[in-house]
C-alpha cells in the first residue's frame, strides 16, 4: 500500500490547475500585484463567508494576530492572555508589540481556552485575550466574552485553524471583537504561500488594520501611524478567492472523515481517547488529534504501516525559551502539560479516502492490541 501523507495538497490543486493558472495569468496581464482588484474582491468574499462586516487581507496568520492586537489598542507593557497549548504565533504576536503573553490552561476535552483559567489570570494590566479555536474546534466563547466584558478586555479570536467552524450557530470570526485567520498552505483554506486576514464587525478595527499593514497610510504618502509592510498580495488573493468557492465542501469532507475515524476507533477507548466535540460547536477538523499515554510506540506502529503523523504541540508555550522573561505563567497548567506529552495527530485532509482511513485505523488497532 502507498504511504499515507499527513496532508495531500496536490488533491486540492492539481484537479484545478487550469482554473488556478488562468486566474494567475489574469493578474500577470493586469499587473495589479499589490492591493489589486482581486484582492479587494477576496476581502469582500471572505467577510461574507465569515458572516462578518469587513475583512483586511494581510501577509500571514502571524501578521493577522499582530495587527489585530494593534488595531484593538494593545500597547507595549500590556498583558495578553493566551492558552498554553497552541502554536507559538499566538504568543509571538503579543511579543512583537512589546506586550506580555500570559499563559493559562485549557479545558479538558476540547483543549481550548479555559474560561475559569482566563478569569483567574486577569490583572490590572490585562487588555486582551486570544482564545484559539484549536484544531478547528471553537472555543467556548459565550463565557469568555462575558468575562471580557466584565473586565473591559478586548477579544481577538485566533481562527487560524477554523475557517467555517460554528459556535451556537454563529460563525467563528464574529464571536469576539475581531478574528485572525491564516492561509498557510496546509490550512482548511490555504494559499500557495503565506497569507492571512483579519475580520470584524467593527469597521474601525478593519480600517486600522488596513493602515497598519501598509505603513500606517490612510492614503498614499499620508502616514498617521508607524506601520508595516504586511499586505496580502494579489496573486495569493486570486487563488484564495477561487478555493473559497469549495471550502464548505472541503469542510464537509473533513467532517465525514472525522466521523469515520471516530466510528472505526470507538473500540479502542481503553488505550486512546478520541477528540471531544462540544454540543455547542460545529468544528471543521483542521486536525484529528488523539490522546495516548504511549505515543512514541504509536508513532512507531504508524511508521511501520507507512502512515504519516504529527505532534500538535509537543512543548507548551510556557516552557519555550523564546518567552523566558517575556511572559507570565499562571499555574496550574495540568491539562496543557498532559496534552503536550500525550497527543498525536492522524492524517486528515479534504479528499482523504475511506481506504486510507481504514489503513490508518488498522494500524491504530494493532497498537491498541
Amino acid at each position: 500500500m502507498a504511504k499515507i501523507p499527513f496532508v495531500d495538497l496536490s488533491l486540492l490543486h492539481l484537479p484545478h490547475e487550469d482554473e488556478i493558472m488562468e486566474r494567475v495569468r489574469a493578474v500577470l496581464r493586469n499587473g495589479q500585484f499589490i492591493l489589486g482588484e482581486e484582492h479587494h474582491k477576496f476581502e469582500d468574499d471572505f467577510a461574507r463567508f465569515c458572516e462578518a462586516a469587513a475583512c483586511a487581507g494581510v501577509s500571514s496568520g502571524t501578521s493577522a494576530l499582530y495587527l489585530g492586537l494593534l488595531a484593538l489598542g494593545v500597547k507595549p507593557g500590556d498583558e495578553v492572555i493566551v492558552p498554553d497549548n497552541t502554536y507559538a504565533a499566538t504568543a509571538n504576536a503579543a511579543c512583537l508589540i512589546g506586550a506580555i503573553p500570559v499563559f493559562v490552561d485549557v479545558t479538558p476535552g476540547t483543549l481550548t481556552l479555559s474560561p475559569e483559567a482566563f478569569e483567574s489570570a486577569v490583572s490590572e494590566r490585562t487588555t486582551a485575550v486570544i482564545p484559539v479555536h484549536l484544531y478547528g474546534h471553537p472555543a467556548d466563547m459565550d463565557p469568555i466574552m462575558a468575562i471580557a466584558e466584565k473586565h473591559e478586555i478586548r477579544v481577538l479570536e485566533d481562527a487560524a485553524q477554523a475557517h467555517g467552524a460554528r459556535y451556537k450557530d454563529r460563525s467563528v470570526g464574529t464571536l469576539g471583537h475581531a478574528a485572525a485567520f491564516s492561509f498557510y498552505p496546509g490550512k482548511n483554506l490555504g494559499a500557495l504561500g503565506d497569507g492571512g486576514a483579519v475580520v470584524s464587525n467593527d469597521q474601525d478595527v478593519i480600517d486600522r488594520v488596513k493602515m497598519f499593514r501598509n505603513h500606517g497610510q490612510p492614503e498614499k504618502y499620508v502616514h498617521d501611524y508607524v506601520g508595516d509592510t504586511a499586505r496580502l498580495d494579489t496573486m495569493q488573493a486570486t487563488v484564495l478567492r477561487y478555493k473559497l468557492q469549495s471550502l464548505h465542501e472541503q469542510n464537509k469532507q473533513r467532517r465525514a472523515a472525522a466521523a469515520l475515524y471516530c466510528d472505526k476507533l470507538s473500540d479502542c477507548s481503553n488505550v486512546i481517547t478520541l477528540p471531544s466535540v462540544s454540543p455547542d460547536a460545529v468544528p471543521v477538523w483542521h486536525l484529528f488529534v488523539i490522546h495516548t499515554e504511549d505515543r512514541e510506540r504509536l508513532g512507531e506502529v504508524l511508521d511501520a504501516a507507512d502512515v504519516s503523523w504529527g505532534y500538535h504541540y509537543p512543548i507548551p508555550l510556557s516552557r519555550q525559551k523564546a518567552f523566558e522573561g517575556k511572559s507570565r505563567v499562571c499555574d496550574p497548567l495540568s491539562v496543557s502539560t498532559d496534552s503536550a506529552a500525550n497527543l498525536l495527530s492522524l492524517p486528515l485532509f479534504g479528499g482523504i479516502t475511506e481506504e486510507q482511513i481504514n489503513q490508518v485505523s488498522d494500524a491504530v488497532h494493532r497498537f491498541c492490541e
